[in-house]
């Protein structure tokens, strides 16, 4: 069982030697059944498996399915250097699923689900399927102009797609981090990932990215639900090298979210007497509701700046949002009590953020309805049953700000 939890989990043998300050023969020896670890030791490594404790004393593993069933056109060795955050994510979405499932009996509540209605191939044409997907979601471009902020951007386009049949999560990927002097980011590589389901579709997005990147995820990802595959979005590596179908199917989800969210047709009428500089791309980045490097790599794909222009800007970017990573986690490391009792004051926000509020008022209408208990309408939020009333107060505000 440790060496199963272990491996479902994605950490390597040595991690867990270091973290659990033993050598690598200990940790081996626990595993093949040589040497035992004592309670204390087993609670830390459910607590770094993230396993319920009781599944450690189990005679043999669950029957659970395979991480790269979930993400069938990823190569199954792509799939087994996803970092153990990510895993957990992915469990804890699936459970997310199979409660929202049980709390409308099996039938998704959304009188559409465009995982349903609309189906494509990976060399359907991006413009054609961008604009089949605005006219079902009966959104005009006019429309998202006008929403202003980027976190409104955001929650408008969430609501849109959860109300067609999509559930949509937010959570922290990872934090961007020191490890042994050098820059650790593995978790921050991932932007998002997909759970197809003919009936309960996921997607959940890194919402320690950028407000403006989690938008074009949120595209991205769902571009692979309507090529009826799960998908992760991820930065490559140098080393990272993909399959020709996926690299074709990622590619092609690309190509979606940046004509959905910037169409060619509207772009080209808007810039045709535009310079690219600094100040048109803001501009537009903030019309459109989407971030500087798409409208960049616009204005690249029309042959309005050359090739040196867009790495260095890129380049630029990257550097800036990298050293904006380390302010904040410098910031969170020297946080001060009264900061910490504010953030706690805020946690019904931050959990109401990464449930969605779809989900959260499927739990609150069957617990109001006296079909759920206390206990497990908390279990299914997360809370304990003491504040489930804070909840409510928090799904009241929002469906009064709707």
């Amino acid at each position: 069982m440790l060496r199963w939890a272990r491996d479902t989990s994605g950490h390597p043998i040595e991690d867990v030697a270091r973290k659990m300050k033993k050598d690598v023969e200990t940790v081996r020896a626990w595993e093949n059944g040589r040497a035992f670890p004592t309670y204390i030791q087993l609670e830390k490594l459910a607590s770094l498996y993230k396993r319920p404790i009781a599944m450690l004393f189990f005679p043999e593993p669950p029957n659970e399915e395979p991480l790269f069933h979930s993400f069938n056109t990823l190569p199954e060795h792509e799939a087994q250097k996803i970092p153990p955050r990510i895993r957990y994510l992915i469990r804890k979405s699936k459970a997310l699923q199979m409660n929202f499932s049980e709390l409308h009996d099996g039938i998704n509540p959304a009188s559409r689900e465009i995982i349903k209605d609309l189906r494509f191939f990976s060399i359907a044409d991006s413009a054609a399927m961008a604009q089949d997907v605005r006219k079902y979601l009966s959104v005009h471009l006019n429309t998202q102009k006008s929403w202003g902020s980027d976190k409104k951007v955001f929650d408008t386009w969430r609501e849109t797609i959860e109300r067609h049949g999509v559930l949509v999560f937010k959570y922290s990927f990872g934090a961007f981090r020191i490890t042994d002097g050098k820059e650790d980011s593995r978790e921050q590589a991932y932007s998002g990932f997909s759970l197809c389901d003919s009936d309960f579709p996921i997607i959940c997005i890194n919402s320690s990215k950028p407000v403006i990147q989690q938008i074009f995820t949120l595209f991205s990802e769902l571009a692979h639900l309507l090529m009826g595959s799960g998908g992760v979005s991820f930065d490559l590596s140098d080393d990272q090298k993909l399959s020709e179908q996926y690299q074709r199917i990622k590619q092609h989800c690309t190509r979606f979210a940046s004509e959905f969210l910037v169409p060619t047709s509207d772009f080209n009428e808007r810039t045709e007497e535009l310079v690219c500089n600094e100040e048109s791309i803001n501009k537009l980045a903030k019309s459109y509701g989407v971030g500087k490097e798409l409208i960049l790599r616009r204005f690249h794909e029309q042959k309005q700046c050359d090739s040196r222009y867009y790495r260095e800007k890129i380049s630029q970017w990257a550097s800036e949002v990298r050293k904006e990573n380390r302010l904040q986690e410098n910031a969170k490391a020297n946080i001060s009590e009264k900061s910490k009792s504010k953030r706690s004051q805020n946690f019904y926000s931050y959990k109401g953020a990464h449930l969605g509020r779809r989900y959260v008022e499927a739990v609150i209408v069957r617990h109001d309805q006296g079909d759920i208990s206390d206990e497990l309408a908390a279990e299914y939020l997360d809370v304990s049953p003491a504040k489930l009333s804070d909840v409510k107060d928090w799904l009241w505000k929002q469906k009064s700000a709707v």
